[in-house]
């Protein structure tokens, strides 16, 4: 897979559908100079389930524990920043602009 340019690699561990999709990976943005074959991997679920004639969607990520504390803080730190970005864009699509201002199309 690719982020931002950068290629990490997954493992799928279930699919099915339409309502589950799991898989592990070494969390966080991948330095490529860093061999993480070693290291544990965390896994994210997401689960789609009908609600309300909507769709809700969960999306877990477990196995921090199992990582260094300097590893689990980079990777804290990164999620923390995207997470901001992401409630940025969910507040604007619910209509609570809180100040911010829309964010433009290209970022969806």
């Amino acid at each position: 897979m690719r982020s931002g340019g950068v290629r990490f690699e997954v493992r799928i561990e279930a699919m099915s559908e339409p309502n589950l999709f799991r898989w592990t990976w070494h969390a966080g943005m991948p330095d490529q100079s860093v061999d993480y074959s070693k290291e544990p991997t965390t896994e994210v679920t997401s689960r789609l389930e009908p609600k309300d004639g909507g769709t809700l969607v969960t999306v877990t990520e477990t196995g921090f524990d199992l990582l260094s504390l300097s590893r689990r803080a980079v990777v804290f730190a990164g999620n923390q920043s995207k997470r901001n970005k992401k409630n940025r864009r969910l507040g604007w699509l619910r209509g609570d602009f809180s100040g911010e201002q829309c964010p433009s199309k290209r970022h969806t």
